[in-house]
C-alpha cells in the first residue's frame, strides 16, 4: 500500500496528512484530519462537491482507464463542464497525479484550462 503525504489549507489553516492515491478527498478530510461536518456527495462530479479550488480556479480533476486500454487519462472538468484532455497518457492512475499535481505546483491551476484539447459537454 503506497501511502503519500499530504499538505493543503482549509478554512484558511495550513494541514497536513497521510493517504493512499485513490483516497477521496471528503475521506481525508473526514478520516484523517477529523472534519467530520464534511461529506461526499454524488460520486459522479455532478453535484460539486468534489470540486476543487485552486489558484482561484475551479475545476474536477478526473483520472480514468478505458477497460481495453492500459493507458490512464488525465482530464480536467471546468466550471463551464469543458473538458481538457491531457494528450499524454499514463502508465499508472499515480503517474497521472502526480504529472496534475506537479503542473499545479509549476505553473498553477489554469495550466490546465489551455490549449486545443477542448471537448464541450452538451446537455443530455
Amino acid at each position: 500500500m503506497t501511502v503519500h503525504s499530504v499538505e493543503l489549507t482549509v478554512n484558511g489553516r495550513a494541514v497536513s496528512g497521510q493517504a493512499e492515491p485513490r483516497t477521496h478527498l471528503a475521506d481525508f478530510l473526514r478520516g484523517e484530519l477529523g472534519l467530520t461536518g464534511t461529506h461526499l456527495g454524488c460520486e459522479q462530479g455532478v453535484c460539486g462537491a468534489c470540486t476543487v479550488l485552486i489558484d482561484g480556479v475551479r475545476f474536477r480533476i478526473e483520472i480514468f482507464r478505458l477497460e481495453t486500454d492500459p493507458a490512464w487519462s488525465l482530464e480536467v472538468v471546468d466550471p463551464e463542464n469543458t473538458s481538457h484532455v491531457w494528450d499524454e497518457q499514463f502508465a499508472s492512475d499515480q503517474d497521472a497525479l502526480t504529472a496534475a499535481i506537479k503542473a499545479i505546483e509549476s505553473e498553477g491551476a489554469a495550466t490546465f484550462m489551455r490549449g486545443d484539447n477542448v471537448i464541450p459537454f452538451r446537455p443530455a
